[in-house]
């Protein structure tokens, strides 16, 4: 460590070597370490060691929420050596940002199986032949969902690809279930992991994945029929896995009343992710109506982005470390005197101006605490509702989320 203190890798990093090989089990080492080589400025060597203490003990999460945030550092080559043990367990890690360990296992997937096929000769079959030909190599080789421990599936389901070829083969694994009379079996457990897999990458990107007119054509025929849905018929259920992947499954007219009982639908898991998403929106809808106006949207620009938000509330932040309760202060001491700070002793208001989803309105709350009293605006109130949803799950200080226009 004092090596590492000095920046001294060319020292540090062999007696490091000799350390992790003497203690191959110590995750809180490994960590440990990790921190060391960040402060020295070797990011790729701290990534390594923070997911091999994950791949150690899953439960760590300081090591999670360090490899989430760092992995923006790392570079397409360092991904090959992270483990992808410690990104199963960071990706498993609740209250992490998803995004960064998501984006990771998608480029590791693709390019870690370069060595022994997989999923890196399934995308150059796409590259070299066609998407749709990937798509149906895909579905014929299953096993690669599952290794290593259902990685890419997590990935799928937490965040947001951001690869462009990537989404190129799941478009064209999402227009093969829909054309091909066969492709949906629920019998096939993998395929049922995969299909649940994309129904949430499809939520989560508030399906902004481009579509044809002959998918337009052949979506347009299938017609959901609810009673048959509730009553467990599977033919019901391939129809709302379809509809669920061009669209969101909560603006089907069989669910404006609520998800109702989907307790004879099966697999269960895809009635529970149903069940979530429909009522997950019917409260912000509630929220939403029941939040304060400050006034009319008049002007016509802010009445369009309002239209905007209306429909897809962005972004749908899902993870939050709170900020320590009074932290605002101390960073503000960094470049105001103490004395303009006492304020701070005595409540005082706060406002965030354009909060969207509520994420930093959360945080200034939490960093404003004992006394700051926030009040948070924007122009949506479906951005409102989801702040004010995840203010109540994070148990912050008191927020008051209110409709408002800052032109006026």
């Amino acid at each position: 460590m004092a090596a590492l203190g000095r920046k001294d890798l060319a020292q540090a990093r062999p007696l490091i070597e000799t350390l992790l090989k003497r203690r191959p089990r110590d995750a809180e080492l490994r960590h440990n370490l990790a921190g060391g080589l960040l402060g020295a400025g070797d990011a790729g060597g701290a990534m390594v060691l923070l997911a091999q203490a994950l791949a150690i003990r899953p439960a760590q999460r300081v090591s999670a929420e360090m490899l989430s945030a760092q992995l923006s550092l790392v570079s397409p080559a360092q991904v090959l050596a992270l483990d992808p043990r410690g990104l199963v367990a960071a990706l498993d890690t609740q209250d992490v940002d998803p995004q960064p360990l998501a984006r990771t296992a998608v480029a590791w997937m693709i390019e870690a199986d370069a060595t022994r096929g997989g999923l890196a000769d399934i995308m150059n079959t796409g590259r070299q032949v066609s998407w749709a030909e990937a798509a149906r190599a895909l579905l014929d080789r299953l096993d690669v969902l599952a290794r290593p421990k259902g990685l890419l599936l997590r990935a799928l389901s937490r965040g947001i690809n951001t690869d462009l070829e990537f989404e190129r083969l799941l478009t064209g694994l999402r227009r093969h279930l829909l054309l091909s009379d066969t492709a949906l079996d629920f019998s096939d457990r993998t395929l049922t992991a995969l299909v649940l897999a994309l129904l949430a990458q499809a939520h989560n990107n508030e399906h902004i994945w481009p579509r044809e007119g002959a998918e337009e054509q052949a979506l347009a025929a299938f017609e959901l029929d609810p009673a048959a849905l509730r009553a467990g018929d599977v033919s019901a259920l391939r129809v709302l896995v379809l509809h669920g992947l061009y669209g969101p499954i909560h603006d089907l007219a069989a669910f404006a009343q609520g998800a109702g009982d989907l307790s004879a639908v099966w697999p269960a898991d895809l009635a529970e992710f149903v069940r979530g998403v429909v009522e997950s929106r019917r409260q912000q809808a509630e929220v939403a109506a029941a939040l304060p106006d400050l006034g009319p949207i008049e002007d016509a620009v802010s009445a369009g982005v309002a239209a905007q938000y209306e429909a897809n509330p962005y972004p749908r932040w899902q993870a939050l470390k709170p900020a320590r309760p009074g932290s605002l202060r101390a960073r503000l001491a960094e470049h105001v005197p103490p004395s303009r700070l006492g304020f701070f002793d005595r409540p005082f208001d706060v406002l965030v101006a354009g909060c969207g989803t509520g994420r930093e309105a959360i945080q200034t709350a939490f960093a404003c605490a004992p006394h700051g009293r926030v009040l948070a605006i924007d122009l949506s109130r479906a951005s409102l509702a989801y702040g004010a949803m995840a203010a109540r799950r994070y148990d912050a200080p008191p927020i008051e989320f209110a409709r408002g226009d800052i032109l006026n």
